[in-house]
């Protein structure tokens, strides 16, 4: 239960994706423009990443991200952002489906996972949990 009162709605979600593969990337911002939401924001990389969610904080809801992602991988991103923002919701998104890998990102404060590939309706199904959360 948040401590703080959610309001908007699922369309005015600001969503932050963090997926080094363009066609992935660009798939998924389709697939969240597809549900209506408009505030999808992109970026290739951890350090772009890190660097979109210090300066931009107060303007994103949700995070999902790629495990395997160039320069900084998206654990060390999920780090930083339980570090800013323990409450955000953060949605892993990976091939890995081992549970090693699932046991570690639960450890390190993951709200959900979701294995590659993935169809439109899984992904909305997890977004619009970890949104109404």
């Amino acid at each position: 239960m948040s401590v703080t009162a959610h309001t908007q709605s699922f369309e005015d979600t600001k969503i932050l994706i963090v997926e080094d593969q363009e066609d992935m990337r660009e798939m998924m911002v389709t697939m969240l423009k597809d549900l209506g939401l408009s505030r999808v924001f992109a970026v290739e990389d951890g350090d772009h990443a890190i660097r979109y969610i210090n300066t931009s904080l107060g303007h994103i809801d949700l995070v999902v991200c790629d495990w395997n992602i160039p320069k900084k991988s998206g654990t060390e991103v999920l780090k930083e952002l339980r570090f800013l923002r323990p409450d955000m919701p953060f949605l892993m998104v990976t091939g890995r489906k081992d549970m090693d890998s699932v046991f570690e990102a639960q450890k390190l404060g993951v709200s959900a996972y979701l294995g590659k590939p993935f169809s439109a309706g899984d992904f909305e199904k997890k977004l619009r949990l970890l949104v109404r959360g």
